[in-house]
């Protein structure tokens, strides 16, 4: 198979994305306009959002169209080409349930996350039974008994799609995150069926990263059009799935190989649930592993940088710096990729390249917990109120607002409220009141010692515009 058969039906998978995904954008009238309300995602519409605008999240739908035009396409006189397409087709198949009830949940938003899960296992289910996709034996000692048997290799199968789908769902939180991740590991699943003489999967790859591309195209870097939860559900599916069928079918890669190549989103989704967990047990707050939250590492990148400026600001520059979230995460997806590259062909070099991108994941989010102020302390205590124990950046600010007259003051945060007490606090930047405290509101409680709500409650109720201001 030669260059000169591949690039037109590449080129094809491409501009048939480009015009898939960028269809909302062209609805146009009272009945578009109302399609175009019922399919976007509203600014600021939970913690974990990081866009200002209300944007369509259908994204999935251009994929899933992209990837059916590939398979139709495949040029059936090269065999290579043929399989890739019966290949695509199979694999679009299986992960329509995934794709439908994460649609449902974009235009309704109400759909729980316990039907979501089922969604994603069926569509793991069904690329398990038609293509032969099972996780029989891990290379790890132990597990391995238990992906011997049959049962155990399909909870191990549902367990590994279904966590991987849900994964990149759980990144897809700033403009071209999910989607350059997922064509990071899949061009690398690319390469290595080429360099293992696997055309077929290659060929898979390359159509997919294409198909994403186009995607891409209208998500980064102004986020016109978001991947929606169908969509990320979908990606991740497909990421898992061409994972498995590299192991599968060229067996010299270790069966590990897939999870080491998509550590980023997985350890992401292990640590959010260790830490809302843990979050829990430390408040009386009423929240659940799978409750959203602003706390993730694209989240204090995001904020990290809007230290930078000072409220307020414009919806464009807003846009730009979710924009500039993302080179920051790939840099580490390209890290974690590589390192796994490098081992590929041992299971103990992929677990010990595991854990070493698992410290600087916790040393990367241990040093911007500490510099952004919103996400407080993963510690079992109370954390002290929002700025009152400002960073260097901050004092640094809060002089120069000094100097300046005062005029770009900090503002109290919402949840810092006073308890009768003699005690007063001053805070750089904030007005005193007449008793040298803290200037408090008509109608709030006398100015004293300040109490703090619990840390998930702090994180999932502090505005982006808020924790902006604050950080400034």
């Amino acid at each position: 198979m030669t260059w000169h058969a591949v690039w037109p039906w590449l080129l094809v998978c491409l501009l048939a994305s480009v015009a898939a995904v960028g269809l909302p954008l062209l609805l146009r009238g009272r009945r578009g306009r109302r399609w175009a309300e019922r399919l976007a995602d509203a600014p600021q519409s939970g913690p974990q959002k990081l866009h200002v605008r209300a944007v369509p999240r259908v994204g999935g739908l251009g994929l899933a169209l992209g990837w059916a035009v590939a398979g139709l396409a495949a040029p059936a006189a090269v065999p290579a080409l043929a399989e890739a397409g019966g290949l695509l087709q199979t694999l679009l198949l299986a992960g329509l349930p995934a794709l439908c009830v994460g649609l449902l949940e974009d235009v309704s938003g109400r759909v729980s996350p316990r039907l979501r899960l089922l969604a994603s296992a069926a569509s793991a289910a069904l690329a398990g039974w038609s293509l032969d996709l099972l996780i029989d034996h891990t290379g790890v000692p132990g597990l391995d008994a238990v992906a011997g048997l049959a049962l155990g290799a399909w909870a191990l199968t549902l367990l590994g799609v279904t966590g991987v789908s849900h994964a990149f769902n759980l990144i897809d939180g700033c403009h071209g995150l999910a989607g350059m991740t997922a064509v990071i590991v899949l061009a690398t699943l690319g390469a290595l069926a080429w360099a293992a003489g696997d055309v077929a999967l290659a060929a898979v790859a390359a159509a997919s990263v294409a198909v994403v591309g186009g995607f891409l195209v209208w998500n980064y870097p102004r986020g016109l059009v978001f991947l929606g939860d169908g969509g990320a559900y979908l990606l991740g599916f497909w990421v898992a799935e061409l994972g498995l069928l590299l192991t599968h079918r060229q067996p010299q890669y270790p069966p590990l190989l897939p999870l080491a190549l998509c550590f980023y989103p997985v350890f992401e989704t292990l640590f959010s649930m260790w830490r809302r967990r843990r979050a829990r047990r430390a408040s009386t707050a009423a929240c659940g592993v799978m409750q959203a939250d602003a706390l993730h590492l694209h989240s204090l990148v995001y904020r990290h940088l809007a230290r930078s400026g000072l409220p307020p600001e414009s919806p464009q520059r807003q846009n730009r710096r979710n924009a500039a979230t993302a080179p920051w995460l790939w840099a580490y997806g390209l890290l974690t990729v590589g390192t796994a590259v490098l081992a590929r062909h041992s299971t103990v070099g992929l677990l010990a390249g595991m854990a070493a991108m698992a410290g600087v994941y916790l040393l990367a989010y241990r040093r911007l917990s500490r510099a952004t102020p919103v996400a407080g302390r993963l510690r079992g205590r109370r954390a002290p109120p929002l700025g009152l124990r400002p960073g260097a950046l901050g004092r640094r600010r809060a002089r120069a607002d000094a100097r300046a007259g005062g005029e770009a003051g900090a503002v109290l945060p919402p949840l810092v409220r006073q308890a009768p007490g003699p005690a007063t606090v001053r805070v750089p930047g904030v007005a005193s009141g007449s008793d040298g405290g803290l200037a408090a509101e008509p109608g709030a409680e006398p100015a004293g010692r300040p109490t703090v709500a619990s840390p998930v409650r702090r994180a999932a109720e502090v505005p982006e515009d808020e924790a902006e201001s604050l950080a400034a």
